[in-house]
């Protein structure tokens, strides 16, 4: 092989690596300082005063205002429990309790981190408002069509986020991240 011909191989091979590499890093935030509790994962470090540049980068390309340490954590779902992918027009359920915290936030963001608009004006849950069952545990309906009780809307199509936000809680911790109970996001059917 002549030489030209393996130096174009290796250039675009060392492209190929880079720029992946790059993608899954960035665009998934893998491997790099997160922590994952069952189907969620967290990035601690991204509300510290020095983040890591990966978690910079995640920072800068979804445009999100991260949780201080002091404040509490976030954490994101974009994969029911069967791993498959999170997309409008479906139907899931939010079953389980969240981790101790004085206060949380669920809302639901599309592909570009945005909250997506639905004409009965709900854009998010708290802890403060939801209906618990009997036994304290949530069930929570997300679904673009209106479900009785707890109940998320979320857009007819496109690729979907659930974001759990802890308010003054220990589950910022990444030590004791894999022992927190975390809720299950169940698929139950699309139209």
């Amino acid at each position: 092989m002549p030489f030209v011909l393996r130096l174009i191989v290796a250039v675009v091979v060392a492209v190929v690596v880079g720029l992946g590499s790059a993608w899954l890093t960035v665009g998934e935030g893998w491997a790099f300082r997160s922590y994952k509790a069952g189907d969620w994962t967290a990035w601690p470090e991204g509300g510290s005063a020095t983040p890591d540049p990966y978690s910079r980068a995640i920072l800068a390309r979804t445009a999100q205002i991260p949780l201080g340490g002091g404040e509490g954590i976030a954490f994101f779902a974009s994969r029911d429990s069967d791993r498959a992918p999170l997309r409008g027009g479906c139907e899931y359920v939010l079953t389980g309790d969240t981790p101790l915290a004085r206060l949380w936030t669920l809302s639901v963001v599309d592909a570009k981190g945005e909250v997506p608009r639905h004409r009965s004006g709900r854009t998010h849950f708290h802890s403060r408002e939801v209906l618990r069952k009997p036994d304290g545990s949530l069930e929570i309906t997300l679904s673009p069509l209106a479900r009785p009780g707890n109940w998320m809307p979320i857009p007819d199509s496109g690729a979907l986020t659930v974001v759990l936000r802890l308010y003054d809680s220990g589950a910022a911790n990444p030590r004791t991240a894999g022992a927190l109970l975390m809720p299950r996001i169940e698929w139950k059917g699309c139209r």
